[in-house]
């Protein structure tokens, strides 16, 4: 199964739309479908590069809203929506 993504390459470069495959959550994570998100100055510090310690290629974005997908293992079962 595959997602679209939007990733830097590299600092200072422009945005590219990338297709990846969805990771499989380990033990209490969660997969989250990206329905909103918003860009702050955190990432626009990512696009420039000045933050130490960044791996790349990265996805800027630090502010989301989503809808969980899948239950990584000995996860506890919640309200499932948006929000």
């Amino acid at each position: 199964m595959s997602g679209i993504a939007y990733q830097l390459e590299l600092p200072g470069e422009p945005l590219l739309r990338v297709e990846r495959s969805l990771p499989t959550p380990k033990r209490r994570q969660l997969l989250v479908r990206n329905l909103a998100t918003s860009v702050n100055f955190h990432d626009i510090l990512n696009v420039m590069g000045v933050l130490p310690n960044l791996a790349w290629p990265r996805v800027p974005f630090s502010d989301n809203c989503g809808e969980i997908i899948t239950l990584g293992g000995m996860s506890r079962a919640g309200r499932s929506g948006t929000g």
